[in-house]
């Protein structure tokens, strides 16, 4: 295994480094965001912002950002980049020190969020090119190397319209091989993904269930999904109120605390992804590594960095939520 950098290693009880548990993230299709901040937005109105924020992001590289702010896991980022975009992105990711691989490509995309002073977001964004087939490969062969010594993978976001949809199938072929737990936090294909994964946890939002099981009920949108024999632990999130999570043999329903002054929601998802796959790697109860996401991610919602959060947010809320088991599933 080689050895990761000195701020991808943490101390042991002893004082001695010791290498962290590598997460090994595929993201394909990130974006240079612009957060526009406004008192209020007027549809149809001219609205001057305020406040103007620039950064990384998308699924994988906020993933991946939430995983490193944690600090449990030694996070990997396998992306593209292209033009413009793609340069300032990728500087940016080198300023915050995440460790990230990048296939060239078009130019990557920007997407424009409108936060308004009361929390509430509108989210525009640009389309992404199709990956060409060479793109792909160059992709699947970045991910098996470095899949080699991954704990765990997960796979974030969808892909550009017009690509090769067989690329994520492809990439769970190979978790499959190398016996690599999979995290998945993309809907498209979702039971295609299931049925080649080696061992999977799935990680998705309430009408994301809905719209893949067809199934008005959570409970019984879960229990759709564990006819799939990879399928190990279920969480899913339902807004700022509560979460569902299930086992095989266990059901849970969590409660949130309510937040004030919320800055943004966006990233949410990617942030409570990522810390449960960090805690997962570290030996945590699977529904406690959910919990300790959802409190990740509802301190996300109080900075203005997708992806980022204070660990001592983090922590308070974690305090405040509650986990009960449903005696029927």
């Amino acid at each position: 295994m080689r050895m990761p950098p000195p701020f991808l290693r943490h101390l042991t009880a002893e004082g001695t480094c010791k290498p962290m548990k590598k997460l090994l993230i595929l993201g394909p299709n990130p974006a240079w965001q612009k957060v526009l901040r406004f008192s209020s937005l007027a549809i149809g109105e001219v609205c001057r912002a305020g406040e103007l924020l620039e950064f990384a992001s998308g699924k994988g590289v906020n993933f991946c950002r939430a995983a490193k702010t944690a600090g449990k896991v030694a996070p990997v980022l396998i992306q593209t980049a292209g033009g413009e975009n793609g340069d300032r992105l990728t500087a940016y990711l080198e300023q915050e020190k995440m460790v990230a691989y990048s296939v060239k490509t078009a130019p990557t995309r920007c997407c424009i969020s409108c936060c308004e002073k009361s929390g509430r977001c509108t989210e525009l964004i640009e389309p992404g090119k199709a990956l060409t087939p060479e793109e792909i490969t160059m992709l699947l062969r970045l991910f098996d190397r470095e899949l080699a010594d991954a704990g765990m993978a997960a796979f974030c976001g969808s892909l550009p319209d017009g690509s090769d949809g067989g690329f994520y199938h492809h990439a769970a072929d190979l978790t499959r091989i190398r016996r690599v737990p999979l995290l998945l936090d993309t809907v498209k294909d979702l039971p295609e993904l299931l049925d080649r994964s080696w061992k999977s946890i799935v990680k998705i939002n309430r009408s994301e269930l809905q719209k893949v099981t067809g199934m008005d009920s959570v409970k019984s949108g879960i229990l759709s999904l564990f006819k799939y024999p990879s399928l190990e632990f279920a969480a899913i999130t339902d807004g700022p109120g509560q979460a569902f999570a299930a086992t095989r043999e266990n059901f849970w329903q969590l409660t949130l605390p309510e937040l004030e002054h919320i800055l943004s929601p966006i990233g949410c998802g990617d942030t409570c992804g990522a810390v449960l796959a960090g805690e997962l790697l570290n030996g945590a109860v699977p529904v406690e590594a959910f919990a300790s996401g959802l409190a990740a991610a509802s301190a996300n919602c109080l900075t203005p960095l997708y992806g980022d959060f204070r660990l001592a947010d983090a922590a308070e809320i974690r305090k405040k939520i509650c986990i009960a088991e449903m005696t029927e599933k």
